[in-house]
């Protein structure tokens, strides 16, 4: 029949198994849609049964499940042998089903269909299926809303899942889908009570639908088994006033560059360092009330955020490992962007990613690194120098080896204003938070420049003639007057920096960015014109102290071969303070992204 009657192998755990391979016996999970001749509608039949368990017994379970739907029994008589759907299983003697298992019936290679009634079923075997399907995030008005699903172990599909998207009255549950068959040849589904409303991967929710719950259908293709999902939240309306971006945004950002490229790099802030099981005035944001630092308000607003500033290469730091696996890459796909996702080390579940535009960008190569793995001599000899330096104090030495960060290095090929073909070494790092250890962040910077150094000049060995452009950005974690932007302007950091003061026991020391012995060390000029404030948290507590921090922390640096045209200005001081600090419900993070409009002489 056009509903399959569908079965699944699983283990006693809940794991799948392909086959029934050693001693723990196999599950059969079995799933039908059963239409009545005498019925309207239909409804699913779910069994889960043991492979070995003898198939009369399954025969005899099915058998009074199909008999459920019947308006007899819903009117609460007795059903009798008389009233039992009869069920034949095609393709083979039926006498025999009696010295029979359910994996000798289900399972054989003979055995296409079982008739029920008078209606054939196919029999389909191992359907895709996703094992969890949810809407987690909270459905704001003008935010792109998307779903997380993870898909069953067992056979690929042939094809990415189509989401269908429903809005209805808020008490309304899940119903059975039923199918309906496209002129074009497409399909798409009715959901009694729901009212259809988008196909796709992103939902965006609209005034009307104010107050109304979402409902989700992922569709695996056909002979797969559907799978709905209502929004646990209502959806609401966005704030009453614009977002901090959407002035930068509708400004500047409207269309994409046709005589260049736009960068961007922005800090999105992790969930993982929110912490907000603490009470409100305890949060490192107290002054943000904890609704608006939850993830699922937060994600909408960064997903509406960050395509909209139209930038061909962005980079990311503190992506959330759940941002990551489930929502930021394939809502930037559907913009036309490829992704890249370093994790940092350690453990730590947050990392960097760089977003490119396909239509002007191939990846080449991928080189990141934990930036402790650079101070392996024999494969980086030229840190030989700061491997001494940490050496002379063994709390400096531990304090920096067990930093998680890295640095995200890819290659990519474009082509530059000329039309020539260009290769872009962009690399991506968050360096060291704490303040007290400004020396830390230098030494991560130079490990960081050197390596760029030595990626740039394998790529020039391979390419001589090649036109080769340096991009490096991220949170450095250091005001301008750091060791950190003294190193990556100039090439080198003196013996008298101020940066040196807090690593008093490893002494002062003058170090370079060139990664062999005398060769000349590469330098790198500030593309966004180092705004004022990056990052805003500054508040007073109830004891009238201040805490927090207001500064430039973010950069986009650039080797001298490329020009800038234009430098998105950064949003007013008054959009900034409104609500004390950031982030808030208007900003869904404690930075603001620098974007500047660039090109590759």
């Amino acid at each position: 029949h056009d509903a399959p009657l569908k079965g699944r192998r699983v283990d006693n755990d809940g794991s799948e198994l392909s086959t029934s391979v050693g001693r723990v016996p196999l599950d059969i999970s079995i799933l039908l849609t059963y239409e009545q001749a005498e019925e309207p509608s239909s409804y699913v039949i779910a069994m889960r049964r043991r492979s070995d368990d003898k198939y009369v017994n399954t025969l005899q379970r099915l058998r009074v499940k199909l008999s459920y739907g019947s308006k007899k029994k819903r009117k609460g008589a007795v059903v009798g042998d008389a009233d039992l759907v009869p069920l034949e299983v095609m393709g083979v003697d039926n006498s025999k089903l009696h010295l029979w298992t359910n994996e000798d019936v289900f399972y054989n290679s003979e055995v296409s269909s079982l008739q029920i009634g008078t209606k054939p079923y196919r029999l389909v075997r191992d359907a895709a299926d996703c094992s969890s399907l949810a809407i987690a995030l909270k459905p704001i008005v003008g935010c792109p809303l998307m779903a997380s699903y993870d898909m069953r172990s067992g056979p690929e599909i042939s094809s990415e899942p189509t989401f269908h998207w429903y809005v209805g009255p808020q008490s309304l549950s899940a119903v059975q889908p039923t199918e309906v068959n496209d002129t074009d040849g497409s399909r798409s589904f009715v959901l009694n009570g729901w009212e259809w409303r988008h196909k796709g991967r992103t939902f965006m929710p609209e005034e009307r639908d104010i107050g109304r719950r979402v409902c989700v259908l992922i569709d695996l293709g056909p002979d797969t088994i559907r799978r709905c999902a209502i929004s646990a939240e209502l959806i609401s309306d966005r704030p009453g006033e614009p977002y901090l971006f959407e002035r930068r945004q509708n400004d500047y950002c409207t269309d994409w560059q046709k005589d260049g490229f736009r960068v961007m790099s922005y800090n999105i802030l992790a969930a993982l360092y929110l912490n907000l099981e603490q009470g409100q005035e305890d949060l490192f944001f107290p002054y943000c009330p904890k609704e608006y630092q939850e993830y699922i308000y937060r994600y909408p607003v960064l997903m509406r955020e960050i395509p909209g500033y139209k930038a061909d290469l962005v980079f990311l730091q503190e992506v959330d490992d759940r941002f990551q696996m489930r929502y930021l890459p394939a809502l930037m796909r559907e913009h036309g962007y490829e992704v890249c996702f370093k994790r940092k080390a350690v453990a730590v579940n947050e990392g960097l990613m760089i977003c490119f535009r396909t239509e002007h960008f191939k990846l080449m190569e991928i080189y990141d690194m934990w930036l402790t793995d650079l101070l392996d001599l024999e494969k980086f000899p030229e840190n030989e120098d700061v491997v001494r330096l940490l050496e002379r104090d063994e709390e400096t030495r531990t304090l920096f080896t067990t930093r998680p960060t890295v640095i995200q290095l890819i290659s990519l090929e474009t082509q530059s204003a000329s039309g020539e073909k260009a290769t872009v070494l962009a690399a991506n790092t968050h360096l060291y938070f704490d303040p007290r250890h400004e020396h830390i962040k230098t030494l991560q910077s130079v490990l960081c420049a050197r390596y760029i150094a030595r990626i740039s000049d394998k790529l020039c060995d391979q390419q001589p003639r090649a036109r080769l452009y340096r991009l490096f950005a991220g949170d450095f974690n250091s005001t301008p007057s750091g060791g950190v932007y003294e190193l990556l302007s100039q090439g080198v950091i003196s013996e008298q920096h101020e940066c040196w003061k807090s690593g008093a026991t490893i002494g002062r020391v003058r170090l370079g960015t060139a990664f062999k012995k005398g060769g000349e060390n590469i330098t790198f000029w500030s593309l966004a014109n180092d705004p004022e404030v990056t990052n805003y948290t500054r508040f007073t507590r109830e004891d009238g102290t201040e805490g927090g921090f207001e500064g430039c922390l973010d950069y986009l640096w650039g080797s001298d071969n490329i020009r800038v045209n234009f430098v998105i200005p950064m949003p007013s001081d008054k959009l900034v303070l409104k609500y004390t600090a950031l982030p808030s419900k208007i900003a869904p993070s404690d930075h603001m992204p620098i974007i500047c409009n660039v090109v590759f002489d």
